[in-house]
């Protein structure tokens, strides 16, 4: 994990993908997520969170589980915000959801990553204090 701060907010990255090709985190990834709970728990009630879901650059085929990269990146923002509220109790409406699909992925095409970069199976965050956004 690689957090990094920019202005107002801390910018976390993850330098392995968290998810299977689904939305389903692997077992590192919810141990990620839990400890970085954990780590945020004292300071739950003054933090907001963005999660941003990512995917790699892969085509969704037709007539799977997604309809799309937007769908998958979607759910995989949801799941993270679910394993942080649990283990950090944060209240879910400090969380915002979004998702960037296959946009912009983490690790492009300029840090060695290929279309199927599995890195890119993840999401990013932005913690910052509640009500700074």
């Amino acid at each position: 994990m690689r957090a990094e701060r920019r202005g107002g907010e801390i910018a976390v990255t993850f330098e392995r993908g968290l998810f299977d090709a689904g939305a389903t985190l692997t077992p590192d990834g919810r141990d990620v997520l839990t400890a970085l709970g954990e780590r945020l728990r004292p300071r739950a009630d003054r933090l907001a969170v963005a999660v941003i879901g990512h995917t790699d650059r892969t085509a969704v085929r037709p007539g799977g589980e997604y309809a799309s990269n937007v769908e998958i990146g979607t759910m995989r923002a949801a799941v993270a915000r679910e394993a942080l509220r649990s283990s950090a109790r944060i209240p879910t409406t400090r969380f915002t959801l979004s998702t960037l699909a296959g946009m912009l992925p983490p690790y492009g095409d300029d840090d060695a990553g290929a279309p199927g970069d599995p890195r890119n199976r993840t999401v990013s965050l932005r913690i910052s204090a509640a009500g700074a956004r």
